[in-house]
């Protein structure tokens, strides 16, 4: 069996961690902890008293990260809806809002492939695809005359995930204060909702309180806030071959240009 890595948003930029399910048995959250959101009364203070000494995570925020991340080694396939909000500015809020439906399928002859459909639009903008069909990934904006195909991307390992949120949540735990703040609803879901700070800096996750999936992540720092909120998700989905079809999305006229992921990138910082 092949997990999909977890936690940068990776194909799209988003910041989504990937997490898959767990029995809940396995968490080790008290009852009386789950929802009074107290962290200790000396906890805070203790880290503003001498900000060099050790960081010590609360017991409760580890055995979210560590549930997550043993759940996710079970999981193959999935599909999410997820919106990204991105905020700057103090007196006028400047705010950009982004929707991704993603879907990954890991192939049954080489489940270090990943067959994957990507749909993203900013605002009012045209639809953004991304497709890999095992052989080839395709790069097409909705009305355009010309598509970008790259030969041969091979998703394995930490390149298959979506967030690359993962290492950045290990580093947390050792220069940030952590909280965790107890059970919310989520979208319908119930989470565990942990938080870091450091300074300025503040960092929350929302867990899916069964799966561990994440559904919501919020980074705030001086003027700047992004958020990424699930709205719908599902893991191990069944394969649906018309989803990963590219005639399915341009039409006989679209051109396709063949290139390598270099020189692809480089023409989209041009442009």
């Amino acid at each position: 069996m092949r997990a999909i890595k977890s936690a940068a948003l990776s194909f799209t930029g988003a910041a989504l961690l990937l997490f898959a399910c767990n029995d809940a048995d396995n968490n080790h959250i008290t009852d009386t902890d789950n929802n009074n959101g107290d962290s200790g009364p000396d906890n805070e203070n203790n880290y503003e008293e001498n900000d060099q000494q050790e960081i010590e995570p609360e017991e409760n925020v580890t055995s979210v990260i560590d549930s997550a991340l043993e759940a996710e080694e079970e999981r193959e396939g999935l599909y999410v809806h997820q919106q990204t909000k991105s905020r700057s500015g103090e007196e006028e809020v400047q705010e950009v809002i982004t929707e991704e439906e993603i879907w990954l399928f890991p192939r049954e002859d080489d489940d270090s492939v990943f067959e994957h459909r990507i749909m993203k639009h900013e605002g009012p903008s045209p639809t953004e695809y991304i497709i890999n069909d095992g052989e080839g990934t395709l790069h097409y904006t909705e009305g355009e005359s010309e598509a970008h195909l790259i030969e041969e991307q091979r998703m394995d390992g930490y390149a298959a995930d979506l967030s690359g949120e993962e290492p950045m949540i290990l580093e947390y735990l050792d220069t940030h204060r952590s909280s965790y703040e107890g059970t919310e609803d989520i979208n319908g879901y119930t989470a565990h909702h942990i938080s870091f700070r450091n300074g300025d800096e503040e960092v929350e996750y929302w867990f899916e309180q069964d799966s561990y999936f994440l559904l919501r992540h919020i980074s705030s720092l001086d003027e700047q806030e992004t958020e990424v909120a699930v709205l719908d998700y599902e893991l191990d989905p069944e394969f649906d071959e018309a989803l990963i079809r590219f005639y399915n999305v341009i039409n006989d006229d679209t051109e396709i240009i063949e290139t390598d992921r270099e020189t692809f990138m480089k023409e989209q910082m041009n442009d």
